[in-house]
């Protein structure tokens, strides 16, 4: 885990303030309410299936455009 001064990655760009890296699992349990802000843009890789599971209602609000990119079927 790294806290602090932003370094550069190995191409010289690209810092960050945190840094959390780990080979294994990784859990979230949060008693309450999680808010999360970004200031800038969000970007999220995942190399494996996704499940999502909501036991209430959902919410999502767009506010500019959105772009869905689907490379095999889709089941509504």
């Amino acid at each position: 885990m790294h806290l602090g001064e932003p370094h550069a990655d190995d191409m010289g760009s690209h810092t960050h303030y945190i840094v959390l890296n780990s080979e294994g699992d990784c859990f979230f349990n949060i008693g309450t309410n999680q808010d999360i802000e970004i200031g800038g843009d969000l970007y999220e890789h995942v190399v494996g299936d996704v499940t999502e599971l909501y036991d209430s209602d959902q919410d999502t609000e767009v506010a500019g455009d959105e772009t869905l990119e689907v490379g095999g079927d889709r089941d509504l």
